[in-house]
């Protein structure tokens, strides 16, 4: 099978380089388009795991093809006798393997939560979800899909409902509609962060609307997760909410996900995240907010410096380094130009754990640096060294 574009095209001296593990045709660390060049890595290794090959065919501004060639057939291992082997082997259909039935994991629509593996008993007082949906069938539907969650469900068809019962009861997630008619969820979101009694609530935003990348920066600042919906949301609405419910200690408070305390020396500190990455973004701020941290997130160089420039008391700076337009070694050093940010702690992030990378970051304005994939608890102790101070 064949994946054809019109792109700028690749030039026949990086083609043979594209499928290494991060590496891109352009592998500046200010190259215009991001990605951290994992993709083709894991394909070739896909292919090659059923037996196949992956090719490119490419010229430089009509774009590339990229070809999957596998076997209708691959041979099965042969069992050993009597400590050998055989040499025959007996060839079964890919397209056979393929079809056979997979044990359930937790991510299938059906099978059953971590809790219900464990054989706990059904802990439905203990555990109580919040829905926020005006239109009455799809709030029926949600209430229906939570059921085997063993959770308490309490529905709402509005904002000012919502709001009204949070000040009142504690809920261990909320599931919220963005398109609410009156007060609408983008409001309530608000209200949430704005109160430091309801801004630690789990909140999961499931909804229609196209969502744009600043909007969803927007979000990840607020919400565990988002679930657009379309035709297999409704599962991944229930497993995300399982989540959510399975990551609740024994007395009923949100644990720290990793295993991380809290530390008294990161609460209430200000801390700025940048990253072309939406999803790192997201990992980073649920990680930092547990610490009780302060976070802004943006995804550009450039308005990481105005951020810095409308909030100048903010304690730190993680830096991813490979963005597009303004790199991180750029955006680290318009960051020292700024009075306000001369010697405060800058830590970057990069993908790339090669030799001289750290002296080129520390080079560049960093304090510090740390690799991805990032260890959290490695991150929270270099976090905790520079904040303490």
């Amino acid at each position: 099978m064949s994946v054809a574009d019109t792109g700028i095209g690749i030039p026949s001296d990086k083609q043979h380089t594209i499928f290494e593990s991060f590496a891109q045709a352009d592998g500046t660390t200010s190259r215009k388009y991001g990605g951290t060049g994992l993709g083709l890595s894991i394909c070739r290794e896909l292919t090659r795991l059923l037996g196949g090959d992956i090719r490119v065919d490419s010229e430089v501004g009509k774009g590339s093809t990229f070809t999957i060639y596998l076997p209708t057939s691959t041979p099965a291992p042969t069992p050993h006798t009597n400590g050998g082997s055989t040499n025959g082997s007996a060839a079964r259909p890919i397209e056979a393997a393929l079809k056979e039935p997979v044990a359930a994991g937790p991510w299938q629509a059906g099978a059953p939560s971590a809790r219900q593996a464990a054989g706990r008993p059904d802990q439905r007082s203990e555990k109580h979800v919040l829905i926020v949906e005006d239109d009455p069938i799809q709030r029926q539907h949600i209430a229906d899909l939570m059921e085997p969650l063993a959770a308490d469900i309490k529905s709402v068809a509005s904002g000012e409902e919502a709001l009204a019962l949070l000040e009142d009861e504690r809920f261990d997630c909320v599931v919220l509609d963005l398109g609410l008619p009156g007060l609408t969820g983008w409001q309530v979101i608000d209200h949430l962060k704005a109160s430091k009694s309801l801004r630690a609530t789990p909140l999961l935003v499931y909804t229609a609307k196209d969502l744009t990348r600043k909007e969803e920066l927007r979000l990840g600042k607020s919400a565990k997760s988002i679930v657009v919906k379309e035709v297999r949301s409704p599962e991944r609405l229930r497993e995300e909410v399982g989540a959510i419910l399975e990551r609740i200690d024994a007395e009923g408070q949100p644990a720290s996900g990793d295993g991380d305390k809290i530390e008294a020396s990161l609460a209430n500190k200000r801390v700025l995240v940048v990253d072309d990455d939406v999803r790192n973004i997201f990992a980073l701020t649920a990680m930092l907010e547990r610490q009780q941290m302060e976070v802004f997130s943006v995804d550009s160089g450039k308005e990481a410096i105005e951020t810095l420039e409308k909030n100048p008391d903010v304690d730190i700076v993680l830096v991813d380094v490979m963005m597009p337009e303004m790199d991180g070694y750029e955006t680290m050093a318009r960051m020292r130009e700024l009075a306000t940010f001369k010697d405060r702690p800058i830590i970057a992030l990069t993908a790339k754990a090669m030799k001289g990378d750290r002296e080129k970051c520390i080079e560049a304005g960093a304090s510090d640096y740390i690799a991805k994939p990032i260890n959290n608890s490695h991150l929270l102790s270099m976090l905790r060294s520079w904040l303490s101070v």
